[in-house]
């Protein structure tokens, strides 16, 4: 897309996004009530987690922090939280470093990828196979990285969760993280967190005089692995 008609239909496309971006803030303090997290403590000795934050404006990277890294802690024995201090491969070195430390110290390792369109997949690629086998749940937010899904896999994770096209995961990633830390299984968690990010797309959409459909098609969910699977590796 180039030119001035390029520019316009992006900055529409900016204007629209913000707008249900602020009109979903308002309708999620205004009519949702979180269920209370009951993190699921069992086996917490054996397992980490790794979150990793893209360069974003200081706000996001605040937000992103302030509920995962207390939401983590909560469920795991060892958290790594990694923000990113520049765009590109910049981080590459640190992210490897970080990682292959959680992998050589925990029998189980997820991994929560924050972060939008990105190559973290190739990154681990560089990993020896003996570390890559330890990883269980990798959950990516980038547009579009549901394609990622079958390179994780073959890296060695047991289960991987990514969004189909440009989505508004952040959404989704908030009723997720709190399922998944209090031992639900993967299959519902995945139904369930969709099925609450369509319902404020629509609200937040309609605040915004906005059609919904494209923006829920495009961030829905969708997984791979076991649908039993949950953060104690126990089958419910």
């Amino acid at each position: 897309m180039t030119g001035a008609n390029g520019w316009s239909q992006r900055r529409a496309f900016a204007g629209t996004t913000l707008a249900i971006a602020a009109a979903f803030a308002a309708v999620f303090v205004l009519t949702d009530r979180p269920h209370p997290t009951r993190p699921a403590t069992a086996g917490s000795d054996r397992r980490a987690a790794f979150a990793v934050r893209d360069f974003v404006p200081p706000f996001q990277q605040w937000g992103t922090r302030a509920f995962t890294v207390p939401t983590l802690q909560s469920a795991y024995g060892r958290v790594d939280y990694l923000t990113l201090r520049t765009h590109g491969d910049d981080g590459k070195a640190e992210f490897l470093t970080r990682l292959a430390a959680l992998l050589d110290t925990a029998a189980e390792v997820d991994v929560f990828l924050l972060a939008h369109t990105n190559e973290f997949a190739e990154w681990t690629a560089t990993l020896d196979a003996t570390r890559r086998a330890r990883l269980r749940l990798v959950y990516d937010t980038g547009c579009f990285d549901l394609r990622q899904r079958d390179a994780w896999l073959a890296l060695g994770a047991d289960a991987f969760v990514g969004h189909v096209g440009s989505s508004a995961s952040s959404i989704f990633y908030v009723p997720f993280l709190r399922a998944w830390v209090r031992g639900e299984p993967l299959s519902a968690i995945v139904r369930d967190s969709n099925e609450f990010t369509e319902r404020m797309l629509r609200r937040s959409c309609a605040l915004a005089g906005a059609d919904p459909a494209a923006l829920v098609a495009a961030t829905r969910a969708e997984f791979a692995g076991p649908p039993q699977l949950t953060i104690t590796g126990g089958v419910q």
